[in-house]
């Protein structure tokens, strides 16, 4: 099967000689339009080599002053065997209303993000803005009180590793068990282990997907 994705604007466009060029690297059709967008001229160039990297083809029609259209031709191989999984038989979402969350993120964004996801179950959300807030906030609850640390690991003034490591080593009972899960954009098999070091239980990556995140969550509240 053949997609075809066409991406138009209605920008400033480009003449019929710079489209000839278009694809070459470092090319930009005039230095004002560089000076004032940066850029290095290499966007499109890369963009070709992964699209025939899939074997697909990318075409460009454009006018100047009235737009550019893009149209990428990608194909793919459809499996005629292929199964099908039941993520919500396999790993059940249940009912989290009550249950608290200590959420340690710092980028604004990814806290309302987390924040909408968290209440839409009714969960309670504790928001700390960086490692050492997510600490003094966990030193000032109730032991027990809260369910699950969601801990961004790239923080300013503690990051998620180190909050993660003191936390661990308080003299309190629910110090060592409490669950600790790590939201980072850092997908690579060596930052996973470097949070399983830290004490973490698991590695969840951004964006955030929220089926997973409630599958995880409703795995850790036994309440």
């Amino acid at each position: 099967v053949e997609f075809t994705f066409t991406i138009e604007d209605t920008g400033i466009g480009m003449t019929e000689d710079f489209l000839a060029h278009i694809f070459e690297p470092f090319t930009q059709e005039n230095t004002n339009v560089a000076a004032k967008f940066t850029g290095t001229g290499l966007g499109m160039t890369i963009t070709r080599q992964l699209v025939e990297k899939m074997n697909g083809s990318i075409h460009v029609k454009s006018e100047l002053n009235k737009g550019t259209a893009f149209t990428v031709i990608l194909p793919f191989t459809i499996d005629h065997n292929r199964t099908y999984a039941n993520p919500q038989k396999e790993h059940s979402i249940k009912n989290l209303k009550g249950m608290r969350v200590l959420l340690a993120e710092d980028n604004e964004i990814n806290i309302e993000i987390a924040h909408c996801i968290l209440k839409q179950e009714k969960i309670e959300v504790i928001t700390a803005k960086n490692g050492e807030q997510a600490l003094n906030c966990f030193i000032q609850s109730k032991p027990y009180s809260i369910d699950v640390i969601l801990m961004d690991v790239m923080m300013p003034v503690m990051n998620g590793l180190e909050a993660t490591r003191q936390i661990r080593r308080l003299a309190r009972p629910d110090a060592k068990t409490v669950p600790i899960l790590a939201m980072t954009a850092n997908a690579f098999s060596e930052d996973a282990v470097k949070t399983k070091q830290a004490g973490m239980n698991e590695h969840l990556t951004k964006p955030i997907d929220r089926t997973l995140l409630l599958q995880r969550l409703s795995h850790y509240y036994t309440k």
